[in-house]
């Protein structure tokens, strides 16, 4: 027995040609040579668990679309105004679409053993899932960019520069999965008494001074924690613009407001049944997968392009939340590994913008959990149909 501590619907689907339009539109021009995954920059990297847990089979990604421009303001902003932001309000930068793309030629380079040789078996290896927003969407289509590009016969191919991988798109009514948008009336419920709670109202209490402050000073009449979290998003954008922000807010970013932030991303799944209905569908999904490969299937890869509250409540919901705003382009890597005629492993990674990634703990598990335990563990948090437990039972609904 091996005793381990784990350190650290209706889908539209896009066929994105993103690759040639983005890269000129950033001004990023690159020479390939030869499409082969012996190729040096594909050379697979030392894996230190691989002896002990076995190779990587198949992974989940699940991340964070690139740097964006803000999509929200308090009633005082400065730079409320289109001027600023000549990508758009909330759209992906040429700093976010770069920086999905160098993430896709990361992981071509730490998982080329699962990418194909030949390009007509990319989209049998592969998957990728995307929310129906346009910065996820080009996220995923940069990383497409990066992991996939066209190395041999380059000449046929006109100049493209990578090949077109499918991205499937999860409307928000079929969106039961990463930003859970579809109706849920028993979540929606959790939500209201949760906003009641005394933990939540203790939040503001304890917070009251500065709370008045911000309420004083940004025009806005009421709070909530939703609104500490986009205060905290827009205010870290126009830092990194180098916009000056206003006195009172410079004198609170980031430090004095972190506590409520922090409570922003934890609330989606402060509770087993809000877990199991905001991020229990991921953890069904990634679990699902790694059955599906078991059982023979040719996919090594299922991807999620999504946004920093998906992977909040994800890692929330398996007890591995640091409680830290999940940056643009962080990554979460679910793995999953198998030596012969031994039992498969979970391993899970966090990456976080060009930093190495971290492995993370896993309660009551180790430095890889053996699937089967990692079910049994992660059950109360896992629905068994999503669909019925969101609806409300009539007799016991609170007053």
């Amino acid at each position: 027995m091996v005793s381990v501590q784990l350190a650290s619907t209706k889908h539209s689907i896009s066929f994105l040609l993103f690759g040639t339009a983005m890269i000129l539109a950033t001004g990023l021009l690159i020479y390939i040579v030869g499409f082969s995954r012996s190729h040096p920059a594909y050379e697979k990297e030392h894996d230190a668990l691989e002896d002990v847990f076995g190779p990587v089979q198949y992974i989940n990604i699940l991340y964070r679309h690139g740097a964006r421009t803000p999509d929200s303001y308090l009633p005082t902003d400065p730079y409320n105004d289109i001027k600023f932001w000549p990508e758009g309000f909330g759209q992906l930068t040429q700093e976010g679409i770069l920086q999905h793309y160098n993430l896709g030629g990361w992981l071509a380079k730490r998982y080329s053993h699962l990418l194909p040789n030949d390009w007509k078996q990319i989209n049998k290896a592969i998957r990728v899932v995307s929310t129906d927003w346009d910065r996820t969407l080009a996220s995923a289509s940069a990383e497409m960019e990066g992991m996939f590009p066209i190395q041999s016969n380059s000449d046929e191919w006109k100049g493209l520069r990578s090949y077109p991988v499918p991205i499937h798109c999860l409307t928000d009514e079929s969106d039961a999965l990463l930003q859970v948008t579809k109706s849920c009336p028993k979540y929606a419920q959790l939500i209201k008494t949760m906003i009641k709670s005394k933990q939540y109202l203790d939040l503001f209490k304890n917070n009251e001074k500065l709370v008045e402050y911000v309420k004083l000073h940004s025009g806005k009449e009421s709070l909530t924690l939703s609104d500490f979290q986009d205060m905290y998003s827009t205010f870290s954008i126009e830092k990194s613009r180098n916009y000056i922000l206003p006195k009172w807010a410079d004198k609170i970013f980031p430090e004095k407001i972190m506590n409520l932030v922090a409570a922003s991303f934890e609330a989606e799944t402060w509770t087993v049944e809000m877990k199991r209905l905001r991020g229990g569908p991921m953890v069904k999904q990634f679990l699902g997968n790694f059955k599906t490969k078991l059982a023979g299937s040719s996919l090594n890869i299922s991807m999620y392009s999504a946004h920093d509250t998906t992977i909040s409540a994800f890692l929330n919901t398996i007890d591995a939340f640091d409680s830290v705003p999940p940056p643009f382009a962080s990554m979460v890597i679910i793995e999953l590994r198998q030596l012969p005629k031994n039992d498969p492993f979970v391993t899970v990674w966090y990456k976080t913008n060009s930093s190495d990634p971290r492995l993370l703990s896993l309660p009551s598990c180790g430095d890889a959990c053996r699937l089967s335990q990692l079910e049994s563990l992660l059950k109360p948090v896992i629905p068994e149909n999503w669909d019925e437990e969101c609806k409300i039972d009539p007799i016991n609904q609170p007053n």
